[in-house]
């Protein structure tokens, strides 16, 4: 039996031959854009042959060659097309080409008023970003992104963006920027109370713009913050969620290590900690017993 996509390599190179004897062509004034679209053609179909044999890198190739030709010839769907499928096969490859490709798209979509194509291909680019450990670039483009979507009324998606940058700043181990997760969180909990069927989602998220200002060891910003998320959602303060934000406020006041513990655990047997929760639990904790020496030391006489 003959291997999975075997042959399709010489087709491809085929098709390639194909492409370059039609653009080598002497063509008339009036046919020269026929002579791109059919060169692209040809590309397009030497990179289907190219995934087919599972040659990523080259089919990424012959979809940019096929986008050049159809930009050529003016047809801007069809060339955003091929460098979105460039980027998408070389994803896995090479990430930094990837990225090249989808900017090239993005800058089609938004000469052709398509933004929340736009939008969704800036999100890729910041999700490439984020598993390179790009952190800046990740969250200028996931921002962006929210930005487009949002414009074009694709909430769900734009919030997706607020979520992966809230996350990404605040996971930073070395400097993390959980002032501006907090706003995020904040402001991703006033966007559900927009609908009523995002309404009940705002708890979780005023709980985690209170975890932020807690591990920050701000106790007066969860205080008030608390405050207004009551005044936002009437139901948040008959919530789990508010219970537990506020003994963990109660606990960071006295520099109680043992009932912040306490607090999670008994959290965490009715509604699992998830690896974010925990995280910001574990942080906060050590901000309650670094203040807590600082405390002891203070007072210390001897």
């Amino acid at each position: 039996m003959a291997a999975f996509g075997g042959g399709q390599e010489e087709k491809a190179q085929q098709h390639i031959a194909d492409a370059e004897k039609i653009l080598k062509k002497k063509w008339s004034l009036f046919s020269s854009t026929t002579k791109n679209e059919d060169a692209a053609e040809c590309y397009d179909k030497a990179a289907r042959c190219y995934k087919v044999a599972r040659n990523m890198e080259e089919a990424g190739n012959c979809y940019e060659l096929a986008a050049e030709q159809y930009e050529i010839t003016k047809s801007a769907h069809e060339s955003a097309r091929a460098y979105v499928e460039a980027a998408k096969c070389r994803k896995s490859v090479e990430p930094s080409s990837a990225v090249d490709a989808f900017l090239k798209a993005i800058a089609i979509y938004n000469e052709s008023g398509r933004f929340q194509q736009a939008g969704k291909m800036l999100q890729e680019v910041g999700e490439i970003y984020e598993a390179e450990g790009m952190t800046d670039d990740a969250v200028n483009s996931l921002q962006q992104a929210s930005e487009y979507l949002a414009g074009e009324g694709c909430v769900s998606q734009s919030n997706a963006c607020l979520v992966k940058v809230a996350g990404i700043v605040s996971k930073d181990a070395e400097n993390p920027n959980l002032t501006l997760a907090a706003e995020i969180y904040e402001k991703l909990g006033r966007s559900c109370m927009e609908k009523k069927l995002l309404a009940m989602n705002a708890k979780g998220y005023w709980l985690q713009a209170g975890l932020c200002l807690l591990a920050q060891g701000d106790t007066v910003a969860a205080r008030n913050k608390q405050s207004d998320f009551t005044s936002a959602d009437y139901t948040f303060d008959d919530s789990r969620e508010y219970r537990f934000l506020d003994q963990l406020i109660q606990a960071s006041e006295d520099f109680n290590v043992e009932n912040f513990s306490q607090h999670c655990f008994d959290y965490d047997q009715i509604s699992k900690l998830d690896p974010w929760k925990t995280n910001m639990c574990l942080r906060i904790k050590r901000v309650i017993e670094a203040a807590h020496v600082e405390d002891d030391e203070e007072f210390d006489l001897t």
